[in-house]
Formats: C-alpha cells, structure tokens, sequence
C-alpha cells in the first residue's frame, strides 16, 4: 500500500478522501468541461482547519517525489558541465617573447618572463625581488636561439642574481644596483652562448617586499 493510499484508506480521513477524488474527478473532467481551480479553493473555505491542515500535508507529499526527480536531472547537468570543464586545455604558462627585427634595422627583444627570488642572508629571509627584463641581443636569430634554451638561460640568470642579491654585490643597502645587474645580465648571456649574443638589458618592472 502506498503512502497516499493509506491516507485515504484511513477513517479519520473520509473526507479528505472524499475531497482527493472530487478534485481528481474536475480535474480529469478539466480539459473537457472548463474546472476552474476557483472551485477548489471554495472546498476549502468550508473546511476545519484540522482538515485543511491534512489536505497541506497531503500536496506536500504528492509534490516532493516530483521535486527530488527534477533536482536529480539538474544535479546531472551540473556534473557534466563540471565534466566539460575539466576538458579545457591548460593555460599555457608566461613564456619569452620575440619582438622586433622584422624590418632591417630594428632593435631585437628577448622578453624574459618575471624573474622572482629571495634575498637571505646571515640573519635569514630579508626580502622577495621581483624583475622583468627585456635583452636586447644580437640578431633574431640569436634571440630564437636564447628562447630554445629558456629553462638554462633562466637557471643561470637565476643563480647569478640570488647570489648578488643575497651576498649583497647587487644591492646599495635594501636598495637593488640596477647597473650592476645589467651588467651581471650581459656577461652571464655571452658567456653561456660564447657570444656576443646580448647587447643591453632594458628593466621593465621591479618590486621589492620585505619579510
């Protein structure tokens, strides 16, 4: 037996039942007659509130299957949405860029991504730097070359700027020696390639936090 079923096999319920098949009766008979649901709310207004009360709890219960059915198919749409997402392909990490040369005569950049680091020292982690630089080089070629070879380029350009910036050879103080890592930049760039691949280096940003 059904839990609707049983509602209406009950004595205590007779007129619910008996309102249960009035309204299914007018609203079978709706399509064909014109039932107004005015009617059903005139039932009510003749009832106790006891059996108004019953008559709530009856639609409640009718209604909640319908709603756990309606979420279950949204619930699914929303794990396959998440599933689509999840096929997105990665974003691509910063990576150097090649500008200029194009045109005879025009200044070739090596855009490096931002290289970031600690300073520490004999007293413990000072301050993070943070730089992005762009190296002017030779030719495009060269600067395809360098772009070949980011991961060692930036490796030793990481491990000359720490070292200067932790020994202090590459700082006034708290403050960074702009001339002296462009310098440091340049002759780490040839002397990896053995050429004279880096012609300047142009500081485009920087930032300092203290710790």
């Amino acid at each position: 037996m059904t839990r609707r079923e049983w509602w209406l096999s009950t004595e205590k319920n007779d007129k619910l039942a008996h309102f249960y098949s009035t309204l299914c009766h007018k609203k079978h008979r709706h399509a064909s007659v014109g039932w107004h649901p005015i009617s059903f709310f005139s039932y009510l207004s003749k009832t106790n509130s006891s059996t108004v009360l019953t008559i709530g709890l009856l639609l409640a219960l009718l209604i909640a299957p319908c709603a756990v059915h309606a979420s279950d198919h949204g619930g699914g749409g929303a794990e396959a949405k998440k599933g689509d997402d999840s096929k997105k392909p990665k974003k691509k990490e910063d990576a150097a860029t090649i500008t200029g040369g194009m045109v005879k005569n025009e200044p070739v950049y090596l855009n490096l991504p931002a290289i970031t680091m600690p300073v520490i020292n004999k007293y413990g982690a000072q301050q993070i730097i943070s730089m992005i630089m762009n190296i002017r080089v030779s030719d495009r070629d060269a600067a395809e070359e360098m772009q070949l070879n980011m991961p060692k380029l930036r490796d030793v350009l990481f491990q000359v700027l720490y070292t200067g910036f932790s020994d202090g050879s590459l700082r006034n103080d708290n403050a960074v020696d702009l001339a002296g890592v462009k310098a440091i930049v340049i002759q780490t760039v040839n002397g990896l390639y053995q050429k004279e691949y880096a012609v300047d280096v142009l500081i485009q940003a920087m930032a300092q936090r203290r710790l």
